[in-house]
């Protein structure tokens, strides 16, 4: 084997300084020997590098004494798991053509180390090939309702930690990494290499990983702007096209492709001589001007009539004859949409059409190519997770007010833990007095009172009642208070839950007007949007409450509440209200930070509706007056037991 070359450097081979000290100046020598970059291109081995420093640079030493030095100086020819994992984000990372591992140096020791591109590409065939899929987390999909300006909008900063839009991440110390040479405008984009490829692919997994786990604030710190933006447009684009279909299963369109979502929320319900079609094949869009403006919701609310049937009345029934075709509609004209034939209806579920619809990319034009995640990975998710799309399915049938498109879940020898997406916190947060008022909150409780009794599922992880829930409802649709001010679980948020869905039917999520707000990058409802606490308002919540304390497995109603807590600074003591000491502050907000035209109507029938459910005028809260309303001054607790009707008087 021909020897490597030796190196000239000032004072050659440092035979003038004593031996001992003779390490440090011939550090350079053997380390480029060690790791083979002294012209040779072959690493030597600790045997073979005493071998060579002792003929050709007359430095005689022990291999031991080799293998000391070398970790004293922190030289290793192999990279740590650690070292590989962060090149790969890192140059995962740089979207920008020409991005490679070549331009990636460690430092280590002192001297600066060209990655090692076979340990690296075995390291990444390796870690590819054992990739395990995930199974989807409660909540993957059904929590991206927003697009991505929107999203950023609804982060509040936290000063503890790091924004996930901010600038890409601080590459590790022990890193440089070079930028990729300027590509010439109009020229070959530099072809990719294996190792690169590899890398793309790798980290692609990884972010499929974490969107499929739900940490989605770290999978977003993970990629650049670009890749954000196509990303949450993506998945944004899925819950919207899962949304429409729970809304509008049975009826209307049987198959929402991108197209037909997009002209129908985005363009709206009122263009001139619409098309007719009795199926979605037979519709094509045609190009929409877009509106320079946001247009605003009526400021007419919708009132559903409730009515009771006599059961003492027995009427004659037929059973109409299955629908065999859909008969033609008017795509613009809601109120034309014809049912779907049986069969159809039979035949299919929300679940298998949500994942037919993800696994053939429907919902979105976007190509699977240009997407930063792994299309294929997840889709292998959702088919191997039923028992989380069934989840996913029920939680967007609760959003849309449409339980039918799912009530082959609730049937017998069905279970799987509902629980676990808060259905009933869910429905008081989606409520819709202006269509379904109080049918989906009453459906749910009949139907999950075996498996899933609402008693048991009284309280969210941000410890909030079911009767919260329709608090907070009223205080996000008629005032203007912000999140923080209602919960303290609410105080990193800058919107409410349900927000894009009116709770007296003026607009919902699928609203051009609302899907406007959201692409201009508003996150939350505008002012002159709401009104007063208007009748649809209160009949849905009065009756909603009836659907949840009426029964006999109804949950406790005297169950402290999650809103308004204080804590005490001289005793340390949560102040926390029984359900009418928190509609009395309610009643406050409504009165001082309410929109025009309040009467406090509701406030008062809520108060009826409580009292006549059993709430006990007579419990006691400890509470502090100054704490709830003003900015409270002095020593010494302030706090003391009052009853809901004391709170009102001060």
């Amino acid at each position: 084997m021909e020897e490597p070359h030796n190196l000239q450097v000032s004072g050659f081979d440092f035979l003038h300084i004593p031996y001992d000290e003779r390490w440090e100046p011939l550090k350079p020598i053997i380390v480029e020997a060690y790791l083979g970059k002294n012209g040779s291109g072959r690493p030597l081995t600790i045997p073979k590098l005493a071998d060579f420093m002792k003929k050709n640079h007359g430095f005689s030493a022990e291999a031991h004494q080799y293998r000391h030095r070398l970790r004293m100086w922190d030289i290793r020819r192999r990279t740590t798991t650690q070292e590989k994992n962060d090149i790969v984000a890192v140059v995962g990372k740089r979207s920008r053509p020409g991005a490679s591992t070549s331009t990636v140096t460690i430092h280590q020791g002192g001297m600066m180390k060209e990655v090692d591109k076979k340990q690296l590409k075995r390291f990444l065939k390796d870690t590819i090939r054992h990739q395990l899929v995930e199974t989807l987390s409660p909540g993957t999909f059904f929590h991206w309702n927003l697009p991505y300006d929107a999203y950023i909008a609804s982060i509040m900063r936290q000063a503890d930690q790091p924004s996930p839009f901010g600038p890409i991440t601080t590459t590790p110390r022990y890193l440089n990494v070079g930028s990729p040479e300027a590509i010439t405008p109009g020229g070959p984009a530099p072809d990719s290499t294996p190792t690169t490829a590899l890398i793309t692919q790798k980290t692609l997994q990884d972010r499929s990983n974490l969107f499929l786990q739900g940490r989605r604030e770290e999978l977003l710190s993970r990629c650049n702007e670009s890749d954000r933006r196509i990303m949450s447009g993506w998945l944004h684009d899925y819950w919207m096209h899962s949304y429409l279909t729970a809304k509008f299963w049975g009826r209307g369109p049987q198959q929402w492709t991108a197209g037909l979502v997009s002209e129908v929320t985005l363009v709206g319900n009122n263009l001139e001589t619409p098309p007719n079609f009795s199926s979605p094949a037979r519709w094509f869009p045609a190009p929409s001007p877009r509106t320079s403006g946001i247009p605003q919701p009526t400021s007419l609310c919708r009132w559903v009539i409730h009515y009771g049937e006599d059961r003492g009345l027995v009427y004659e029934t037929e059973d109409s004859p299955p629908i065999e075709t859909q008969d033609e509609f008017e795509l613009h004209d809601e109120s034309s949409w014809t049912p779907w034939p049986s069969a159809e209806t039979q035949n299919r579920t929300l679940q298998s059409t949500m994942e037919e619809s993800f696994t053939r990319s429907q919902f979105n034009a976007t190509s699977v190519d240009e997407l930063p995640l792994s299309n294929e990975l997840i889709a292998q998710a959702v088919s191997k997770s039923p028992e989380e799309l069934a989840l996913e399915s029920c939680a967007f049938a609760i959003m849309s007010g449409n339980l039918e498109s799912v009530s082959n879940l609730f049937g017998p020898g069905r279970r799987f833990d509902i629980g676990t997406i808060y259905p009933y916190h869910l429905a008081a947060s989606f409520l819709d007095g202006g269509h379904t008022c109080c049918t989906v909150m009453n459906d749910l409780i009949i139907q999950l009172q075996d498996n899933h009794p609402i008693a048991l599922n009284n309280i969210d992880p941000d410890g909030h009642t079911v009767l919260d829930s329709l608090m907070i409802s009223i205080l996000r649709s008629h005032t203007n208070l912000a999140p923080f001010e209602v919960s303290t679980s609410f105080n990193h948020r800058t919107r409410f839950p349900g927000e894009e869905k009116d709770i007296c039917g003026r607009w919902d999520a699928d609203s051009p007007a609302v899907r406007q707000l959201h692409k201009e990058g508003h996150a939350r409802i505008p002012q002159q949007w709401k009104h007063n606490f208007c009748h649809g308002s209160v009949q849905a919540v009065c009756h909603s409450m009836i659907s949840i304390y009426a029964p006999m497995s109804a949950p406790k109603i005297d169950t402290l509440s999650g809103l308004f807590r204080h804590r005490c600074a001289e005793c340390g003591l949560e102040m926390k209200m029984g359900p009418l000491h928190v509609l009395v502050v309610v009643a406050f907000y409504l009165a001082q930070r309410g929109m025009d035209g309040e009467t406090l109507f509701g406030a008062i029938a809520c108060a009826v509706c409580l009292l006549v459910l059993g709430a006990d005028a007579n419990m006691e809260a400890d509470l502090s007056v100054a704490d709830l309303f003003t900015s409270a001054e002095g020593d010494g607790c302030q706090h003391r037991s009052i009853t809901a009707v004391e709170l009102a008087e001060q």
